[in-house]
């Protein structure tokens, strides 16, 4: 989300299952200006330790999010 707010994002998640995700809300643009994005959706995938590890432009299928979940911990092992 790129300056939206809790009332505006919270229906969406709930419709699609993400109700209990921990979502950034960018509500200055602020992250959107730090991160270069210019392109709705990107989606960063963000290691425990803080580190981006694979950015993603355009639509996030559920196998591209299993198979950066299994990269970060097979490197993690």
């Amino acid at each position: 989300n790129i300056q939206e707010t809790p009332d505006q994002i919270t229906p969406f998640l709930e419709q699609y299952g993400g109700a209990s995700l921990q979502i950034l809300l960018d509500t200055n643009s602020d992250v959107a200006t730090s991160y270069g994005i210019f392109a709705m959706p990107t989606t960063y995938v963000i290691d425990g330790s803080g580190i981006v590890n694979y950015i993603k432009l355009g639509e996030m299928t559920a196998g591209d999010l299993a198979a950066y979940v299994e990269a970060i911990n097979a490197a993690q092992a």
